[in-house]
């Protein structure tokens, strides 16, 4: 609820009128999910995770390909996910969304995170890289940084774009704040 709160101030202030809010999280299914926050991370209002710790609140979460069929939403050109070890869900209910458009995927990968819901990070490299034919970039702090990831096994966490196909030129010679303000642009298909 903190989160949505901030967003609409900012959106309001900004008057974005391009931007539709919907408090909803994204997942393999419609349904309603309880998140909350690990001890210590009370004041952190992105730790909220599925299946979290203390403070929970309940929340309809929703499949990206229904939500976006029903709302006229596409052709999306990019998609950017911290959404805490949720993300091989999320990727599974726009599986749809993913094979029409081919985004690039913006994504934190968490182990630990991936783990408490599950799952390993392999998984999300069987499904983006080996059934959608995407490629793994970390992301560096500096243009040399950057390394493709063929296996995620000694990856403790990392922000990364998956990109279908080769790495993205306007992205080769950038810093990863420059890389987030490319993809912020990529969105909007700009």
């Amino acid at each position: 609820p903190g989160t949505h709160a901030r967003v609409a101030e900012h959106v309001a202030a900004n008057a974005a009128a391009n931007v539709v809010l919907t408090r909803a999280g994204l997942w393999h299914e419609t349904t309603e999910l309880t998140f909350g926050r690990d001890p210590g991370e009370e004041d952190n209002l992105g730790s909220f995770s599925a299946g979290g710790g203390t403070g929970g609140v309940t929340c309809p979460v929703v499949r990206f390909d229904e939500f976006a069929a029903a709302h006229g939403v596409g052709p999306v050109g990019l998609v950017k996910m911290d959404i805490e070890g949720a993300e091989l869900f999320a990727l599974r209910g726009m599986a749809g969304t993913l094979a029409r458009d081919r985004p690039l995927l913006l994504m934190e990968v968490n182990r630990a995170a991936c783990e408490r819901l599950g799952y390993d990070p392999a998984a999300l490299w069987a499904l983006l890289a080996g059934d959608l034919g995407y490629r793994p970039w970390l992301i560096g702090r500096g243009p040399a940084d950057w390394r493709e990831v063929a296996d995620p096994a000694g990856l403790p966490q990392g922000n990364l774009l998956f990109c279908p196909g080769d790495r993205p030129a306007a992205t080769r010679d950038v810093h990863l704040k420059a890389a987030l303000r490319w993809a912020a642009r990529r969105g909007g298909r700009g």
